[in-house]
């Protein structure tokens, strides 16, 4: 058994397989359920790694909230990421703990989200959002031209409600920033510079077979 062999990916391919082959009716979604399956146990993996890497430093709620909402964003918008998944699962682990670490410096120093340059870097990324989401690759194949209008428009809609949770309901600095950072790093997911950039890093990768744009 291999390292991928227990990868969300793996472990979702071999449940649809066994779904499938138990329940025939099933096989012409074969793709949905793995998809499904995929993003489950994705969450699962992540939710686990960041609550017991956060907690012994009391940043388990910056980091909770940093990961719900990039995933949330994620899951209508997409966004490219690493060839490999346990690089994605490492990046985006360090991420949510290096965001959570800022923002509670950022509150201990007593710190707060200054309004009108968040608003405009904010409306920045509403339009980069309404232009690049959703950014698919292998699993854009598995959806028609009108859903993926209708992932556009969650995307913003999306991208809307959590900038206005950040700016106008949420009131503690550190969550604030942490929301702030995981928007930041999605949009950045959906640009041509954030595509070219990950595929850069991808191609170094000394395994010719991971290198393939997934999502």
């Amino acid at each position: 058994m291999s390292i991928n062999d227990v990868s969300p990916a793996g472990v979702a391919l071999k449940l649809a397989d066994a779904v499938t082959e138990a329940h025939h009716e099933f096989r012409s979604q074969s793709d949905h359920i793995r998809y499904g399956l995929e993003w489950v146990l994705s969450g699962f993996y992540q939710v686990m790694a960041v609550v017991l890497l956060a907690f012994p430093f009391q940043l388990h709620k910056e980091a909770l909230v940093c990961l719900i909402t990039g995933a949330l964003l994620r899951m209508a918008s997409g966004g490219v990421h690493f060839a490999s998944y346990w690089w994605c699962f490492a990046v985006g682990t360090v991420q949510i703990l290096f965001s959570s670490f800022l923002a509670a410096a950022f509150e201990q120093q007593g710190l707060h989200i200054p309004l009108v340059p968040t608003f405009v870097i904010l409306a920045a990324g509403l339009i980069l959002t309404a232009v690049f989401a959703p950014r698919l690759y292998k699993t854009k194949l598995l959806f028609s031209h009108t859903r993926l209008l209708v992932f556009k428009g969650v995307s913003v809609a999306l991208y809307t409600l959590l900038s206005i949770l950040m700016l106008s309901i949420i009131t503690d600095p550190s969550l604030q920033f942490v929301i702030g950072m995981a928007l930041f790093y999605q949009v950045f997911s959906l640009t041509p510079f954030g595509d070219k950039t990950i595929q850069f890093f991808n191609s170094l990768s000394t395994n010719p077979a991971e290198r393939r744009r997934v999502s």
